[in-house]
């Protein structure tokens, strides 16, 4: 048990499945695609704010995260459990945090792409 709750990325929560860690995904160029406008998207919006929570330094650590994300997704294989690694923590605070702004819808679509491709798929 302590090492399942140990795997559990900062902002997990039971909603979203944890990949095994040694699965690796192999994306179509559909699902790269998506996933990458999806993550491009959620970046534009992230660069418009100032600060999450007031943090600016937070800010700039989820850029740098869904940038490194991206790139992961570019590679079109992916191992899905450094990908949920990368960006749980940053969508599940976005999602709670701007909610139905489009900072928030991006967020929750990125996670709704990120479960079906690379948990699920």
């Amino acid at each position: 048990r302590a090492v399942e709750e140990f795997r559990l990325a900062p902002g997990h929560n039971s909603n979203i499945p944890i990949p095994a860690s040694d699965r690796d995904v192999t994306l179509s160029d559909n699902q790269k695609a998506e996933l990458e406008g999806s993550t491009s998207t959620l970046l534009e919006e992230l660069g418009k704010t100032n600060a999450v929570d007031g943090d600016e330094l937070l800010r700039e650590r989820f850029l740098a995260q869904l940038s490194a994300a991206r790139e992961l997704v570019r590679a079109q294989s992916i191992r899905a459990y450094l990908f949920y690694q990368l960006v749980v923590e940053v969508l599940s605070r976005l999602v709670s945090t701007y909610g139905k702004t489009a900072l928030g819808v991006a967020a929750a679509k990125l996670l709704e792409l990120y479960v079906e491709y690379l948990v699920k798929g």
